[in-house]
């Protein structure tokens, strides 16, 4: 994914994220769980975390222990954790929301893949809205099926593909810092798109009007 949030605040520990009390001497499955590249947690049918990768901490709200075996909707700050006085799962907006779904269908037994989902969140006294392609598969552990959810953050391709600020005259595109910068280097940084010039026949015609005759 991953584009992950950077916040100043150290990074916990597993044993602060609940990975190592969920995955105990299975060093193998705790060390496989810790190098998934994206936020990837496990969630118990109330929607609580049980534990979250390192790269999970992109997500959850601030670095603290006391956030782990929360619920997801206040781990991720999502807008409408508060609609219910009972919480994450239970508000009007929960049953289209696409992570609490993919939880209910992985405890189920089902498996989900790369579901499109805009999560809006809190940050401060503003909201904004991260994109999501989530995942879900349902794990066994301790004669329960809890849900192992992963969370690929692709906001920064999906407002790619919708409206970016382009210069009338040069083309320039305005990049998310308020910089102008020509195309080739907003695609390459943001796509890993490299680009080889050619030459189209209206400008053909411009530029060289004899060879268009």
């Amino acid at each position: 994914m991953n584009e992950a949030r950077e916040h100043d605040a150290p990074r916990s520990s597993a044993s602060d994220r609940g990975v190592t009390g969920f995955f105990g001497s299975d060093g193998l499955a705790r060390r496989v769980f810790e190098a998934i590249p994206s936020p990837a947690f496990v969630v118990d049918r109330d929607r609580r975390i049980v534990a979250a990768n390192a790269a999970g901490e992109s997500l959850m709200h601030g670095r603290d222990k006391t956030v782990y075996r929360t619920t997801a909707g206040l781990a991720f700050m999502c807008i409408h954790e508060s609609d219910s006085a009972k919480g994450c799962g239970h508000g009007s907006f929960c049953e289209h929301c696409a992570i609490n779904r993919s939880v209910s269908e992985a405890v189920e037994g089902n498996h989900v893949s790369k579901k499109k989902y805009r999560l809006e969140r809190v940050t401060g006294d503003t909201t904004e809205d991260v994109y999501l392609l989530i995942s879900s598969s349902p794990i066994e552990h301790n004669c329960q099926v809890l849900a192992l959810v992963v969370l690929e953050d692709v906001t920064q391709l999906a407002r790619l593909h919708s409206v970016l600020p382009i210069c009338a005259k040069c083309k320039k595109i305005r990049n998310d810092s308020d910089y102008w910068e020509n195309v080739e280097t907003y695609m390459r940084d943001h796509e890993n798109i490299g680009f080889t010039h050619s030459i189209c026949p209206d400008c053909v015609a411009e530029l060289y009007p004899d060879l268009s005759r």
